[in-house]
């Protein structure tokens, strides 16, 4: 059993969760506020946490936000990062979202300029958000069903999307999640990583903190979804453990990351760096999964300075074969429903719309009302 009855995970990781429990407790939690968030420092007081610099030396005018609003964050701000380290997390924030590819759009995240159309660099793949007849949705498309970019198997009911990322770099999109991770320390404790702020504004290649630019990557099942990102930090329980300080975990809709926090300077000064271990959680989960859900864990190295290019990415969900046998058509130029079978060498486009999304049709011209 884990230790926090309020905590759950999948069966196969229950005992990495126990055990990351033990050494680990949550020290701060954040997410978004409904509302703009007062109390800040006024700006000529500001000193910068990242590159340690003062109002006076450095600009304080831009709105900071502590999750990029890209990932559907807009009043979670700081009062402790400048202009210029702004700019700089703005080009990291930039690859960590050309790295998630389809995601935002697919997810309907609001951005700054609301859900952002994706365009797939070879222009095989298409997702904006559309109108759907009496609602809003998402849609998929490809220029010809002979791209082969959308998938669909009528045996089993699994369809798999194809399409190219963005270019993104992976340190950047590493710096990123760094980022907000370092902004969730307490104002006590942040000089004890000035190391690691001073990597992460710096731009050249530094080989011995490279080798802690690796996170655990998770995909939850969807019933485990969450509308708002969120973050944790945590704080291992005995100082004296060969453990780093903190480990950073944050969740986007389906995706957990889990990273340490590296060079803690407490760590470093007792010796610990030289046989350090490194404990990565489990996908943590605040409600039960269901018997049959499963998750997909990896390890990811990011800590590479070349730009990655033409990477594919893949979108797939399935429908029960049962369903396939009871499927209508409707031709909206006629009204006409009647029954149908999906022929996978026409499929141009899928939509998706929120969970219980119904289309109410008039009783009289059999049309969506």
């Amino acid at each position: 059993m884990a230790q926090d009855p309020n905590l759950f995970t999948f069966p196969s990781t229950q005992e990495q969760l126990d055990q990351f429990l033990a050494a680990y407790t949550a020290d701060k939690l954040m997410f978004p506020p409904d509302k703009a968030m007062r109390g800040f420092k006024t700006r000529n007081l500001r000193v910068c946490r990242f590159c340690n610099s003062p109002a006076g030396s450095r600009k304080f005018k831009k709105a900071a936000h502590v999750i990029p609003e890209c990932l559907g964050n807009k009043h979670l701000q700081s009062d402790f990062e400048c202009d210029d380290c702004n700019a700089l997390f703005g080009k990291y924030e930039t690859d960590f979202a050309a790295w998630l590819g389809i995601a935002r759009s697919v997810n309907g995240t609001v951005g700054k300029n609301g859900v952002p159309t994706f365009k797939s660099p070879n222009e095989m793949i298409t997702a904006r958000l559309t109108e759907f007849y009496t609602t809003n949705a998402t849609k998929i498309s490809t220029p010809s069903p002979d791209t082969g970019a959308i998938n669909f198997d009528r045996e089993s009911g699994k369809t798999v999307i194809t399409y190219m990322k963005e270019p993104y770099t992976p340190i950047k999109v590493y710096k990123c999640l760094l980022k907000m991770a370092l902004s969730m320390i307490a104002t006590d404790e942040v000089e004890q990583y000035r190391p690691a702020l001073k990597y992460l504004i710096s731009g050249q290649p530094l080989p011995w903190f490279d080798e802690f630019a690796k996170i655990m990557f998770h995909v939850l099942p969807m019933e485990h979804r969450y509308s708002k990102p969120v973050g944790f930090l945590y704080k291992k329980t005995d100082a004296a453990a060969k453990l780093p300080m903190h480990v950073f975990v944050f969740y986007y809709e389906t995706y957990i990351f889990a990273l340490p926090l590296p060079f803690n300077e407490l760590d470093w000064n007792a010796g610990l760096y030289k046989d350090l271990d490194i404990l990565y959680p489990p996908a943590i989960v605040f409600h039960q999964p269901h018997p049959q859900s499963r998750c997909i864990s990896r390890n990811l190295d990011l800590s590479g300075y070349e730009k990655v290019v033409g990477q594919e990415g893949h979108l797939s969900f399935e429908m029960k074969p049962e369903d396939l046998k009871n499927m209508m058509s409707f031709d909206p130029k006629t009204g006409e429903s009647k029954e149908a079978v999906i022929d996978p060498g026409e499929i141009v486009a899928v939509v998706f719309a929120t969970a219980g999304t119904t289309i109410k049709f008039d009783d009289i011209t059999g049309k969506p009302a």
